[in-house]
């Protein structure tokens, strides 16, 4: 991207007589044409605030309406839950939050992590379909709403996972 881009301004360049050229240049080097470490400062605080700002969810988007994806605190990505990312207390802890441990084989400490993030899957597809989001059919969403405090913890950290995984795109 940025090779073509370099070819496209030298190819500009080429084009220009070399009176303009020169100007052109005086401006770019000018301090007319640049941002000052102050206005720098000021965005990058003002994007931090706004990004640690909490989303309200508007009236529109109450059931029957938008549904709020995960990567805008609509729900926690079953993706981050994983035991790497120590993240099986949080898991549990939902389970026990939804009263939905007897629904294992096992008891809650012995259970895979997996078995439980399965368990977790069809709860949040059941609930999809209690609110005539999905049907039956439909395969597990990607994320579930979290109704216990630890679970819903992990907002901030989800969104830095999200972050460092677009970065790595």
């Amino acid at each position: 991207f940025v090779d073509k881009f370099a070819r496209s301004v030298e190819e500009a360049a080429k084009n220009m007589d070399e009176v303009k050229r020169n100007e052109l240049y005086a401006f770019i080097g000018s301090e007319q044409s640049r941002q000052s470490t102050k206005d720098k400062k000021e965005l990058v605080n003002k994007v931090k605030t706004g990004a640690k700002k909490t989303r309200n969810v508007t009236k529109s988007e109450f059931v029957g309406g938008v549904e709020v994806t995960a990567e805008m605190d609509g729900g926690i990505l079953f993706s981050i839950l994983t035991k790497k990312n120590g993240h099986e207390e949080h898991v549990d802890a939902e389970i026990v939050e939804r009263k939905i441990e007897s629904k294992l084989s096992k008891p809650l400490a012995d259970e895979a992590i997996g078995k439980k993030l399965e368990l977790l899957k069809s709860e949040a597809l059941l609930e999809k379909v209690e609110a005539k989001r999905a049907a039956p059919g439909d395969k597990p969403p990607n994320c579930i709403i979290p109704r216990s405090a630890k679970m819903k913890s992990l907002y901030p950290k989800q969104r830095e996972l999200v972050a460092e995984r677009r970065a790595r795109k």
